[in-house]
């Protein structure tokens, strides 16, 4: 009898790294559900890529900013599936703006996507979870959670606190057996930097360095979500392409 196919759901499936992840999922033979706020255009079009890699692929359009919505996908994902094997918090948004220049409402917008729906999410989908084989969750942050970068003070503090909450999951969800990871990759060619303004820096001349592409984070991505590793948990991987940042 054939093996049962992993469930993996990807939030901001629609393009970049969440497109990607889940067109390296397919590649994997995981099943998939993918979630997008607004682009149905691109989330079907992902769908449509990954289930001509033979995979069954569902789409949940939802705004994960609001608690309903996050239900609705949990709500989905049990109908469908009867449970999850790996959860991808992948969606968010950034703006390009200073301490000054950012208000009151985008920073709380930026921490409600980027950092209470991966929280509500996970706390929807942990029942599901608890069903999966091997479960695993793993968060999409950014360097700039470690470092600050050059998008905004809301976006740093989003990105730091879903590194956080990683390693603050991985201990309380380990008994559990479902593992808890994240990537923080450096500046990466998607549409979001672009959009921003956003140009890769000199490396400190340092050879053989380029801007990071979405399917180089997904190689990660599917990685930590598939079976077997066992002791890897509450570690938090930096895509930098050998840019250093630590002393």
């Amino acid at each position: 009898m054939a093996q049962e196919r992993r469930i993996l759901l990807v939030t901001g499936a629609s393009r970049g790294i969440g497109r990607a992840t889940a067109l390296a999922a397919a590649e994997q033979h995981m099943d998939l559900v993918l979630v997008a706020r607004g682009d149905a255009d691109g989330l079907q079009a992902t769908a449509e890529q990954a289930r001509a890699r033979g995979v069954r692929a569902t789409t949940v359009l939802a705004d994960l900013g609001l608690p309903t919505e996050i239900e609705r996908v949990a709500a989905h994902v049990e109908r469908e599936h009867g449970r999850l094997d790996a959860l991808v918090n992948n969606a968010g948004i950034a703006s390009r703006r200073g301490l000054v220049e950012v208000s009151l409402a985008e920073w709380q917008e930026t921490l409600a996507v980027n950092l209470t729906g991966p929280f509500l999410l996970i706390r929807a989908c942990l029942p599901l979870l608890q069903r999966g084989r091997d479960p695993a969750v793993v968060n999409v942050a950014s360097i700039a959670g470690r470092i600050g970068g050059r998008v905004g003070p809301h976006y740093a503090a989003s990105k730091g606190g879903l590194i956080a909450l990683t390693k603050y999951l991985a201990l309380r969800l380990r008994e559990q057996g479902i593992r808890v990871n994240c990537v923080a990759p450096d500046l990466t060619d998607t549409d979001m930097p672009r959009r921003l303004g956003l140009v890769p820096e000199p490396h400190g001349g340092q050879p053989g360095l380029q801007l990071g592409r979405a399917e180089d984070v997904a190689e990660v991505i599917v990685f930590l979500c598939r079976p077997g590793n066992r002791f890897l948990t509450g570690e938090c991987i930096h895509l930098t392409g050998g840019r250093q940042y630590y002393g």
